[in-house]
């Protein structure tokens, strides 16, 4: 048993890396934390046992009633076999091939955000770049109204923040009664006028040979709008973070930019900010100790991937999950950083922490960073 909260832990607020480092040292691989609800998987080989085996473990906990107005998150809420198709209408329409498409726009983005900072001593790094440059290309990508920004960015947050996962608050039943409207509305704009967007496409797909039916378009489109707003954010401000505090490294990606792409995986692999649960189906016995039906798995992603042993130097990490959940944006994900960094890299010199403002984190199944200022043209 181990005294920690993975949703309030003043520590996460620092660092989440280095606490949840703290915290895998001196545990068990499994433990149980009273204050989390449920057990902690610390280890990369459980952990991977929790995403993969359908017959112990199920994601049916994201079903309508996880939070006060959700409706079902599917494909997330579904486990195999009845997963498979959900998620395969859903990948269709992000394979490698499709999100190809999409670079001359994301490049167009970043450029916009970042060229006309190069000269300034210092930037906001989150709500000057990492914010508006996913969202905006998510935005694009799903048939959102541009003038909306501000508000879905803040409702995404509402519902994955640590406040978010009290079930019953007025304000995240409000933020998902928000959703489900802007959402609806833009279902049924696209079925009387489809155009190039996803929301559109997902309307033409099909599930065992039938049409989604409205309920489970909804549901698709809930996920999506709270993974595209919220994710990618998180992804490059984590990863930002980790080369302003790595001079060498700044130094080795500008001396050979072709390095990126594997340089952008090892920052995944550092900056894996995902905890997800899972919830016991059936009673299992791991390393010793009987997991029973109905127990509440967290599945520390963060600690296991920061593991001395996790450190192959490959692309391989947590960071998209695994498993019959592997994260099906992550094409788009990683255009998005890869671009990010080579664009980057091209404009800004030197950089570091703000000291006076530092980074500000917070734990939860999303371990979000709430703030990342960074002092620009810094001398090494």
């Amino acid at each position: 048993m181990i005294d920690f909260d993975p949703n309030h832990d003043a520590g996460l607020a620092v660092d989440v890396f280095q606490r949840l480092e703290q915290i895998r040292a001196s545990s068990p691989p499994i433990a149980y934390a009273p204050k989390a609800g449920g057990w902690m998987f610390f280890r990369e080989d459980l952990i991977q046992k929790a995403f993969s085996d359908g017959e112990h473990f199920s994601t049916s906990l994201f079903n309508a009633g996880a939070q006060s107005g959700a409706p079902d998150m599917i494909p997330l809420c579904l486990d195999p076999p009845e997963n498979g198709p959900w998620r395969m209408a859903v990948v269709r329409q992000l394979t490698p091939g499709k999100i190809k498409r999409l670079e001359g726009f994301v490049r167009a983005k970043a450029e916009t955000l970042i060229a006309p900072i190069a000269a300034r001593p210092s930037c906001d790094f989150l709500k000057e770049v990492a914010e508006p440059m996913p969202i905006s290309i998510f935005m694009e990508l799903m048939g959102l109204p541009a003038e909306g920004y501000e508000e879905f960015r803040n409702l995404a947050v509402q519902i994955i923040s640590p406040e978010g996962l009290d079930r019953n608050t007025p304000a995240t039943a409000a933020a998902n009664a928000r959703i489900i409207e802007i959402l609806a509305d833009l279902i049924a704009q696209r079925r009387e006028e489809p155009r190039d967007d996803l929301v559109s496409s997902l309307i033409q797909e099909t599930v065992a040979g039938e049409p989604i039916g409205p309920r489970e378009l909804l549901a698709i489109c809930y996920v999506l709008f709270l993974g595209g707003l919220d994710t990618v954010v998180n992804a490059m401000s984590y990863g930002m973070r980790f080369l302003a505090m790595d001079a060498e490294l700044q130094d080795s990606v500008r001396r050979d930019p072709a390095t990126i792409p594997g340089i952008m995986e090892q920052l995944l692999r550092r900056s894996t900010f995902v905890n997800p649960l899972r919830l016991v189906k059936k009673d299992i016995d791991l390393e010793g100790i009987t997991l029973k039906a109905g127990d509440i798995v967290w599945n520390m992603c963060g600690a296991a991937s920061n593991a001395p042993e996790s450190d192959t130097g490959g692309p391989r990490h947590l960071a998209f999950g695994g498993g019959y959940h592997m994260c099906a944006g992550m094409h788009l994900a990683r255009l998005e950083l890869r671009v990010l960094y080579e664009t980057w890299f091209k404009h800004i010199g030197p950089f570091e922490l703000d000291t006076d403002e530092g980074p500000i984190m917070a734990g939860g199944p999303t371990m979000l960073i709430k703030r990342l200022k960074l002092r620009l043209n810094a001398a090494n």
